[in-house]
């Protein structure tokens, strides 16, 4: 069985990518909703958090754990070492994946204001030849409202006005790569593919589900469970 964690409705697009391609596979996810969002925790508040997800899914029987919050993931060197063997962060196969798909070297990246304000995005990227200068953009809101309901085909014209603004720093600096760093941004991807016309959308989701069905065993009984 493989593990699955998020502070909210985020993971669940990365679970739904890892069904889609393997439905066999044994996931038990893991939703901290009463410590959400942890965009806004401080380190040591993330460490500890992560760290009791972690330990929660292995009791359970988890084998293999994705951090399918890359909030959560930035604080994934800080933790313990046995923690770390058997957790996979979401940044770093995300940050691959849009090292591989930039022509110009200039990648995007939204997130939340703790994984901006580590870096841990722009660190990731600067490993690979390929990009040349990153550029974050803080944008805690659009978790909010993915929580509250919103997403491609639920967005008012005010709301997609919003994100509009949000993304123009992005649009100004003339990458053409945007990281979706955040997993609760793909419910919004369509709207923000729309705002940023000829700019590849890298999931975060997408690239951890990937990442994670590398190494799993061929076989299951397809059961989900459901724990918060």
């Amino acid at each position: 069985m493989i593990g699955i964690f998020d502070s909210g409705e985020g993971g669940i697009n990365a679970l739904r990518e890892i069904k889609k391609r393997a439905p066999w596979i044994d996931v038990c996810f893991l939703a901290d909703r009463k410590n959400a969002p942890y965009g806004t925790k401080s380190e040591s508040e993330l460490v500890e958090l992560v760290s009791r997800d972690i330990e929660r899914l292995l009791l359970i029987g988890a084998n293999k754990i994705l951090m399918a919050c890359c909030t959560a993931s930035t604080v994934y060197p800080l933790l313990d070492s046995r923690l770390r063997s058997a957790a996979l962060p979401i940044i770093s196969p995300t940050a691959e994946a849009a090292a591989a798909a930039t022509v110009n070297g200039k990648v995007g990246v939204i997130a939340t204001e703790a994984t901006v304000s580590s870096g841990a995005f722009s660190t990731a990227l600067s490993r690979y030849g390929s990009v040349k200068q990153t550029f974050e953009v803080p944008a805690q809101i659009l978790v909010q409202m993915v929580e509250s309901g919103i997403s491609d085909g639920r967005a008012p014209d005010v709301t997609r006005a919003k994100i509009r603004r949000l993304l123009s720093p992005i649009r100004e600096s003339g990458a053409d790569t945007l990281v979706l760093g955040c997993t609760h941004f793909c419910r919004l991807k369509q709207i923000i593919a729309g705002s940023l016309p000829g700019v590849r959308i890298i999931s975060s989701s997408l690239s951890g589900a990937l990442e994670m069905l590398k190494d799993t065993p061929h076989h299951g009984r397809g059961e989900t469970v459901y724990i918060d």
